[in-house]
């Protein structure tokens, strides 16, 4: 299902420059960073000018409450399409406007979702392939499948940061990577992810 083949190749080596800029710097912090309540904040999308009530400040309600969770036990997430689905649940749970979408898939997409994630987690445990950049092209396809009716960049960058945390990166706790990310032009571009987190690691 991933295809390097079907990636711009710029883009392709854009991100594998970034894999090696982040680990130069990275290396340099600890596993285990403490976690930053103010920047969880930042991250689910609280911000100046959120209008209270909003479908925005609903939306960054239920990904606060969805991050706190991951940051009492990381290790509980998993890629499957349960916890994607129970994801969604969570980061819309506040918005009424998705009562009757939140947590399924626009279609059966079971299987095919299935096949991501199993070539993912494949991928994140093999040698030959750079965890940040298998973490790039997951992102990249999970956003150009579109498995649910709204929210699927803010759900691909959220599992993203999840699957970073996990493989490596804690770091990524202590920068407002989400807020960047969920802010970005050209959240489609594979080198989008790499090149994002190095700019915020860099700050």
């Amino acid at each position: 299902m991933i295809d390097l083949k079907t990636q711009n190749p710029d883009h392709l080596l854009a991100c594998v420059a970034y894999c090696g800029k982040i680990d130069r710097i990275a290396y340099k912090f600890e596993k285990t960073i403490p976690v930053n309540e103010k920047l969880l904040r930042v991250n689910a999308g609280f911000r100046e000018g959120l209008e209270s009530g909003s479908r925005d400040e609903t939306i960054a309600k239920g990904t606060l409450e969805w991050l706190i969770e991951f940051h009492k036990k990381p290790s509980s997430f998993s890629l499957s399409n349960t916890s994607i689905k129970a994801l969604h649940r969570k980061l819309f749970k506040y918005s009424e406007r998705d009562d009757g979408t939140r947590g399924h898939y626009r279609t059966d997409l079971d299987e095919e979702m299935k096949g991501l994630f199993e070539n993912t987690k494949t991928a994140l445990v093999s040698d030959d392939r750079h965890s940040l950049f298998t973490i790039s092209l997951f992102r990249i396809y999970f956003i150009d499948a579109m498995p649910f009716i709204t929210g699927n960049t803010l759900c691909a960058n959220i599992i993203a940061y999840a699957l970073l945390y996990n493989n490596g990166y804690a770091v990524v706790s202590q920068l407002p990577l989400l807020a960047s990310l969920n802010n970005a032009y050209g959240t489609g571009s594979l080198s989008a992810l790499s090149k994002i987190f190095y700019e915020n690691l860099s700050d």
